[in-house]
């Protein structure tokens, strides 16, 4: 990893240390647990950003369901129109 992105992986090595170095448990706690809050407010703010995109596809088939719908009646009925005249020649 450090070949690839030797910049970012000696940042966190420093912060591994940094955090190391913190000798009172519940600062070390609470260093966490504000990491780990952090970490699941960016995986919701993922899930809903998804969810979010879905939604808007289930409207707009919702949207466009009875226009959908009639443009197959139409096809429907100009095809049963046409096969009389196909079975003619």
């Amino acid at each position: 990893m450090s070949k690839i992105f030797p910049k970012h992986a000696q940042k966190i090595q420093r912060k591994i240390k940094e955090f190391l170095k913190i000798e009172d448990p519940s600062k070390r706690d609470k260093l966490v647990a504000e990491y780990l809050k952090t970490e699941d407010k960016i995986q919701e703010n993922f899930r809903l950003e998804r969810l979010g995109e879905q939604s808007l596809y289930e409207d707009f088939g919702k949207i466009f369901i009875p226009i959908t719908e009639q443009q197959k009646k139409s096809s429907e009925e100009i095809v049963s129109k046409f096969n009389p005249l196909q079975e003619a020649n």
